[in-house]
């Protein structure tokens, strides 16, 4: 059996968690890939300002595995989806 390479980087695990929304979950990943992502040190994990989602990269190697990375991803784009933030 050929071993599956470590991911190691944060984009890394960004990029493997959307290539398997795209197989999995193509309606999340759809959403997802129309977004803007990128760096905040500022958040605890990852969050939104309602158009883009943002990360830390500590908080995102805090979360683990892609499948915890994948909900995260779709947690955000559900605040985006239901539009919390015009509330």
């Amino acid at each position: 059996m050929i071993a599956k390479p470590a991911i190691t980087s944060v984009d890394d695990k960004l990029s493997a968690a959307k290539i398997q929304l795209i197989k999995d979950q193509p309606f999340w990943a759809t959403v997802l890939l129309s977004l803007d992502i990128y760096e905040d040190a500022n958040v605890p994990v990852m969050g939104t300002d309602g158009l883009d989602i943002v990360y830390n990269p500590a908080g995102v190697e805090e979360i683990g595995d892609i499948s915890n990375l994948k909900f995260v991803l779709c947690h955000e784009v559900l605040h985006i989806i239901l539009e919390h933030f015009s509330r």
